[in-house]
């Protein structure tokens, strides 16, 4: 793939929080119990040739890597919010990429055919193993940091081709559920969510929670007028609309062989294209507001080098990412009472507000952006092919 790593070495010093992370996955108690993983892997026709390890890769999902005589596996339980038919769209997705030979986390299947299986309760998954390097909370020379960045603009170009023209199975909450319906969850579904989060806010006993749901209930009735305002403005331009990660970015990609792996598509869904770049770009902003130009910079050219955005795309970014930040506002405020907190949902989602206003005042830095994504003189082999494909499954 190009520009990927390859034989480059690239050293890194792992950040604390993943230390503790290793620890706590090497010594403290499972999250997932032996038993309850040997009983999913009897569903998938396999049985253990070793013990079992935690695989502590985020906050929602628990994971347990063992190793097989089909290989080494992970065997995934899914949040209690993701239910069968939003695994099921990721699944096809996944099934997808396998399917036209992109590399991505290969699924496991069951005697029957099936890709997950269910307790009744709870929804697990099996996969292989993907050996490689994850860069993310790991202290790293800027070169190299800068070298992995364009690695992960062309790549998400490369699945965003790939991936052109198909419609996942299952229902994803977020999205679309086809190319040319309805979102969602439109302006009407956030309105009525808002008024139901406000009203349950009131409830709340922690002064600290309620001092941020009280703030969130000030500035609603703005957030409302601007999203239904901006929905309008982007639905009527059509934007194309691709599958999409969802959760894209250095901290879901393993890099092995000289290629750049995607994991963790539990956000993987039909939606507008540019929402997977503008998620990308969020994630260099930092605590203090500060946002890394130059990386960002690096990755929207490298993306625009394999498959530059259209022209609407172009002049209505600072649009979508005001839009998409709001809409994430009030995500993130519903999943603080969906998941029982913790708080800091809260602090996000007035972040994200916080973000859509950054981007209203700015925004000719974000026109620039998305014009590095447009045009380049720079344009690798094959780069007129891989933009007729995507247009003509787009069609």
């Amino acid at each position: 793939m190009r520009g990927a790593p390859g034989a480059r070495r690239i050293p890194r010093l792992p950040r604390p929080s993943r230390v503790l992370a290793y620890l706590s996955a090497r010594f403290g108690p499972p999250t997932l119990e032996p038993e309850t993983v040997l009983a999913v892997l009897a569903q998938f026709g396999l049985g253990p040739s070793g013990g079992t390890r935690d695989l502590r890769l985020g906050r929602r999902s628990l994971n347990a890597m063992v190793d097989t005589p089909r290989g080494r596996k992970v065997v995934k339980r899914y949040r209690p919010q993701w239910t069968a038919p939003i695994v099921e769209c990721g699944h096809s997705i996944l099934r997808r990429l396998e399917e036209v030979g992109f590399p991505a986390v290969r699924l496991e299947r069951t005697p029957q055919g099936a890709t997950w299986t269910t307790d009744g309760t709870n929804v697990f998954a099996v996969f292989d193993f993907v050996a490689g390097t994850n860069y993310s909370l790991s202290y790293l020379r800027r070169t190299d940091r800068m070298h992995l960045t364009r690695v992960a603009g062309d790549t998400l170009a490369r699945f965003h081709v790939a991936l052109a023209g198909f419609v996942p199975a299952g229902d994803h909450h977020l999205g679309f559920a086809t190319m040319d319906g309805p979102r969602k969850r439109d302006a009407d579904w956030n309105e009525r969510k808002v008024g139901e989060l406000a009203e349950r806010s009131t409830a709340l006993a922690d002064p600290h929670v309620r001092g941020l749901t009280d703030e969130l209930t000030r500035r609603a009735p703005g957030v409302l007028h601007e999203l239904r305002a901006l929905e309008a403005e982007l639905e009527s331009a059509d934007l194309p609309r691709c599958v999409v990660h969802g959760d894209y970015g250095l901290h879901n990609l393993v890099f092995r062989h000289g290629v750049a792996v995607p994991v963790d598509f539990e956000s993987a869904r039909l939606d507008w294209r540019v929402n997977d770049l503008v998620s990308v770009l969020g994630k260099y902003r930092y605590r203090a507001g500060y946002y890394d130009f130059e990386s960002m910079r690096a990755f929207m050219r490298a993306y625009g080098a394999t498959l530059p955005l259209a022209d609407a795309e172009r002049e209505l970014f600072p649009a979508a990412w005001r839009l998409y930040k709001l809409q994430a506002a009030v995500q993130y405020w519903n999943s603080y009472f969906e998941t029982d907190g913790p708080a800091r949902k809260l602090e996000a989602a007035l972040d994200a507000i916080d973000q859509a206003r950054w981007v209203a005042r700015n925004p000719q830095p974000v026109a620039e952006l998305a014009a590095l994504a447009t045009d380049s003189d720079e344009r690798p082999a094959g780069f007129l092919r891989r933009r007729r494909l995507y247009t003509e499954r787009l069609r």
